[in-house]
């Protein structure tokens, strides 16, 4: 911001919330009784504490904890929540198109 020479302020009035980890996202999505936060198709039996997005197929958890879960048409991500902030290592093993 220091470096830009216009900038434009609108005033309004709505809430904010930065979600920035997949984590705080769990707030908006829907929750079953074992506390699996999820959106799209899914089938969680035994599991606990996961957050689930699929997009396109059924994702299907069998006893599986914290787990984060997130399938894209190209990709699927499996991250346990404890090393969220680890993901983005990931990346430079991935191939040049999903980065």
């Amino acid at each position: 911001m220091e470096q830009a020479s216009s900038i434009l302020a609108i005033r309004s009035k709505f809430d904010w919330d930065d979600v920035g980890t997949w984590t705080s996202l769990t707030k908006y999505l829907a929750r079953d009784t074992q506390e699996n936060s999820f959106q799209g198709s899914s089938a969680l039996f035994n599991s606990h504490g996961n957050v689930v997005i699929a997009n396109h197929r059924t994702i299907a958890l069998c006893g599986i904890q914290n787990l984060i879960v997130v399938e894209t048409p190209d990709s699927v991500l499996v991250c346990h929540q404890d090393s969220v902030q680890d993901v983005k290592k990931v990346l430079p093993l991935l191939p040049e198109s999903l980065r």
